[in-house]
């Protein structure tokens, strides 16, 4: 792009802030003039590399509310047009702020106030009775599907987010450490998978070896700032083993409303590993609070 400052004469400032002046007088020709280099470089050259940045072409009709081909370049030149999902940091909800943007929590919307939005994402009647969300019904709820319906069924918002954290390190200042009783356990490693479901639900997946420092048939181990589902009786059941070949009775599982793992076997060993993937009660205190709800363009 050529500065303003080289193609024109009379104009106020620098670049960035150079501006345009009016003439003196009527009659005097001191102002910002409109020469075609001007109209080039900053208005035809500018708005035609952008139309053929989109992937467009001129459709002949005149720019205007509803019809301007702009808005379409820039929303499918930059994938930010409606239909596009956002991360939302924003202190202010949209509503607030007055960002083109919804909040996502599986809510129905009316069809009539967002019809960019359904005409980008609505599943076809055809998948209408099937389709998890993006799909037309009688109801904000959507429980009464109907391809004539009025609302917009939309997804629900909860991320999943993975991210691994390693035992005897510390995270949002809390050590994350498993202890063991009643012997004492000595870890190889321990890696930690929390994620939550888009119900809103959290999970856990591990991985946990180590040694007792005697041996033992019975061993607990107790991985700090977890919760597992507190749930009269649910003991989710987990894998683990030893470094024994021969067959041996083993039960492993977790205890509803602990951090607890219940590790028993049929006669003593001393080196163990656990894994699985288990319901939790709430997020670990040592796992990241991802507080950027999911957003979509309307």
């Amino acid at each position: 792009m050529k500065s303003l400052e080289s193609i024109l004469a009379y104009y106020s400032g620098a670049y960035p802030d150079t501006l345009a002046i009016n003439s003196t007088g009527a009659a005097t020709q001191d102002g910002t003039e409109y020469i075609a280099e001007m109209i080039n470089n900053s208005i035809f050259g500018p708005q035609q590399a952008l139309m053929d940045y989109a992937g467009l072409t001129p459709d002949g009709i005149t720019e205007a509310a509803g019809t301007a081909q702009f808005i379409d370049a820039l929303s499918l030149g930059f994938g930010v047009g409606p239909g596009t999902y956002r991360r939302y940091g924003k202190i202010s909800l949209p509503a607030v702020t007055g960002d083109r943007l919804l909040i996502l929590s599986g809510q129905g919307v009316l069809i009539a106030s967002y019809p960019l939005l359904v005409a980008a994402c609505y599943v076809g009647d055809g998948n209408n009775a099937t389709a998890p969300y993006f799909f037309k019904a009688d109801d904000a709820g959507g429980v009464t599907r109907n391809t004539a319906g009025t609302y917009f069924i939309l997804p629900p918002g909860q991320p999943i987010f993975l991210k691994q954290y390693e035992e005897g390190n510390t995270y949002n200042s809390v050590l994350l450490q498993i202890t063991g009783a009643p012997q004492a356990f000595t870890i190889t490693r321990g890696v930690f998978v929390p994620y939550m479901t888009a119900d809103g639900s959290w999970r856990l997946i591990f991985n946990i070896n180590g040694t007792l420092a005697v041996t033992s048939a019975v061993e607990a181990l107790t991985i700090s700032g977890v919760t597992f589902k507190n749930v009269a009786n649910y003991n989710q059941p987990v894998t683990f083993g030893d470094s024994s070949t021969s067959a041996r009775y083993r039960a492993g599982y977790t205890i509803p409303g602990t951090g607890q793992l219940q590790l028993d076997y049929s006669s003593n060993f001393s080196v163990r590993w656990v894994s699985g993937d288990v319901e939790l009660d709430s997020r670990p205190t040592w796992a990241d609070d991802f507080d950027y709800p999911l957003a979509i363009v309307y």
